[in-house]
This record gives structure tokens, sequence and C-alpha cells, in this order.
């Protein structure tokens, strides 16, 4: 009996070893998806809010006065260049030109009658026959005659411009508004009466954004320090529209202004882009998206890797033993990849890049490298990720 408590009594004693041994060795290493840290060179895309605006914007304008008697476009349609929009009545230029023609033709045969006269005289006064009054009265006759004729004909061409401005033509290609007189008006040529409608050139499209004036600063900084290329060709332009797809055309900026606007503490740009389909209209907002700047030698890591802390943001590093430690990072802009690293993490580190809310600092970790295609482990080359085996990975 006395046999029996003591072996009890020594069991109970290894259990309680074992489990005290147990919790001396804590958690098992927690499985993570982790990332070797180089550098390269990134190319940078710079984001604004801008807005789109017709190249050209004209104000189509009666030239004559008249009763408008016909629009001719649907409202809000494309019309070419050279298109007839607006009928003015013509009658009155029709017929204040057919009486100038007639005039026109009396002052020309009037011309040929003092044109003989001056020959004739010219003629006579050769031979003695004519004074010399007479011959100057011939040629001063022939002289007004010229003149006569000269000025009918300069009013016959005003007459027939007035005549075809009855006709109110398209100044440019574009998309037409509302008509500003109706059919029936009474069009006058001063500036209240002879507005009828606005068109807008389409293609190309114009977008108008503003640049931060410290981002601009910075920019400028880093290209002088050789951290980031400009495009010596100029930046590349995209659009992001409101429903959230990409424009299909690029685009180029054609203005940047030279100073900083007090008022908004930013630069005013422009950008041009072809609308051949006229798929974007004036006034719609967008996402201008620069491209063709390089960032050289940066570090970036995945947006997922950082955490967010009353202490700004930390990143896992993975030490000697497979032992993560917190580190203090600061972060430069987003780009294609994650966002760059400015300070707190050096080429050739590893970092976590998931499962990083199942580590804990000075905690162990499980870093299993990405199978090849054949199943096989392989070192993982820097940049690329690495991969905890057997999912557990959130």
């Amino acid at each position: 009996m006395l046999g029996a408590t003591l072996v009890s009594a020594f069991s109970l004693a290894g259990c309680g070893e074992e489990k005290a041994g147990a919790q001396l060795q804590g958690p098992p290493p927690a499985p993570v998806r982790a990332a070797v840290l180089e550098r390269k060179d990134v190319p940078l895309r710079y984001e604004y809010v801008g807005q789109t605006e017709g190249s050209r914007s004209v104000e189509v304008r009666a030239r004559v006065q008249g009763l408008l008697l016909k629009r001719t476009y649907r409202e809000g349609a494309f019309v070419r260049e050279g298109d007839v929009l607006f009928l003015i009545d013509p009658e009155k230029y029709r017929a204040s030109s057919a009486q100038t023609g007639g005039e026109l033709a009396a002052l020309r045969a009037k011309l040929e009658q003092t044109r003989l006269e001056h020959n004739r005289i010219s003629d006579l006064f050769a031979k003695g026959v004519v004074s010399a009054k007479e011959r100057d009265d011939a040629f001063a006759a022939y002289d007004s005659a010229k003149a006569n004729v000269a000025a009918a004909e300069a009013k016959m061409q005003s007459e027939q411009l007035d005549l075809g401005y009855t006709q109110v033509r398209a100044p440019i290609s574009g998309i037409t508004s509302q008509e500003v007189r109706s059919e029936g008006s009474l069009i006058t040529t001063d500036s209240a009466g002879s507005l009828l409608t606005t068109i807008t050139q389409l293609d190309p499209l114009y977008v108008n954004f503003a640049i931060p004036g410290t981002e601009s600063m910075q920019v400028r900084r880093q290209a002088q320090e050789g951290k980031v290329v400009v495009p010596a060709e100029g930046y590349s332009v995209r659009l992001k529209l409101a429903d959230g797809s990409v424009f299909e055309q690029a685009g180029r900026l054609t203005f940047e202004d030279r100073y900083v606007d007090p008022s908004t503490g930013s630069i005013r740009a422009r950008a041009e882009i072809s609308n051949v389909k006229a798929q974007v209209l004036p006034g719609e907002f967008v996402r201008v998206l620069l491209d063709g700047a390089l960032m050289k030698d940066a570090i970036v890591i995945p947006e997922r890797a950082v955490l967010f802390s009353q202490n700004g943001p930390m990143v896992y590093v993975i030490g000697e033993g497979d032992v993560a430690e917190l580190r203090p990072v600061t972060l430069g802009q987003g780009v294609t990849g994650g966002l760059v690293v400015e300070s707190g993490l050096e080429a050739g580190q590893r970092i976590v890049v998931d499962g990083i809310m199942k580590v804990r600092p000075g905690g162990a970790v499980s870093v299993i490298p990405e199978p090849e295609a054949g199943g096989e482990g392989k070192p993982v080359a820097a940049g690329k990720e690495q991969s905890a085996g057997n999912g557990g990975v959130n």
C-alpha cells in the first residue's frame, strides 16, 4: 500500500515538471510570409484632383440684324466647323445687294465712256486741236469714274458679306449648348442681342488641376539631390474617371505655373488629352495621374506589412534565430507595390509582410521559402516574398 502511494506521488511530480517545462518553452513560432528588402529604381505616380474643360469655347454671335427664321442644329449635338446653325431673314440684304449691283453696272458703263473720251482727247491734244483745260477735264472725269466704280464694288462686297452672314455658321467643331435666342426673335448686333449659342471643342480636352506647393518643392529637391529623375520629355498623363476606370487615351502635361498661388498654396497646372470619341465631357471631376518620374535606389514595402501605432508606423524585422522585432520606420509616398521607406530599414533585411497579427515583439516566427514549380523549396531572392507553409497566414 505504501509502495503504491509512493509511485503515485512520483507520477504526479513528473507530470508537474513536464507542464512547467512546456510553459517555459512558450508558444510555437508564428507562421508568416516574409520579404527580403532590396534597393531598386521605382516608377513614381503623382495623383491629383482635376476638372475637365474644353480646349476652346466660342460664342456664336450674329453679325447682322434681322428676324431669326430657323435653328438648323439639335441643341447639345456635335457640329463641324462651317455647318449652318441659324438662318436670319436675308430678304433685306438680298434686295440691297441687287440695288448696288445695278448701280455698279451703271458706273462701269460710265467708266467705259470716260475712258474712251480720255483716249480721244489725249490724241487731239497731241495734235494741238484741244486746249489743256479740255484735256484736264477729260482726265479728271475718267479718274472720278474709276473711283466711283471702286467704291461701288466695295459696297457690293460688303453687302454680299452681310447676305452671307444671314447664314450663321459654326466657327469651330464641337458640342453646342442651348440656343440663347429662339426662332422668331429679332436679332441685333450689340453684345446683348447677338449671342445665339456657344460651341465647346472637346478634342483635345484640357484638364485643370493644382499641385501642392510643398509637394512640388519636395520633388524639385529630390531631383537636385539625384533621388528622383524627372522625365526630360515631360510627364505622361492618364485620367481616372468618376466610376474608377482609367481613360484609354494618355495625354501630356502642357502647362505648369511658375509661382505658388498664395490663396491656395498650390501651383496651377493643365494637361491635354486626346478625346476623339468625346467620351469625357467638360466639367467632369477626375483623378489626374502623372507618370514618368523615377525614384532611384528606393526600398519599397507592402502596405500590409506596416503596423500603425500611436508611436508611428512600425515594421516587424526578422533577426537572428527568426526572432521578430518591431522597428519604427519613416514612410514616404505610395508607389506601385507599396510604400517607400525613407528611413528605418536597410537592404538585405527580412520583414514580416503577412501574418503580423500573430507575431509578438521578440517572438519567434516560422518562415518557409516559396516552393518551386516542382514543389521543392528554394532560397528567396532579394525583394521576393517568402510564405509560411500549410496556409496559416491571414
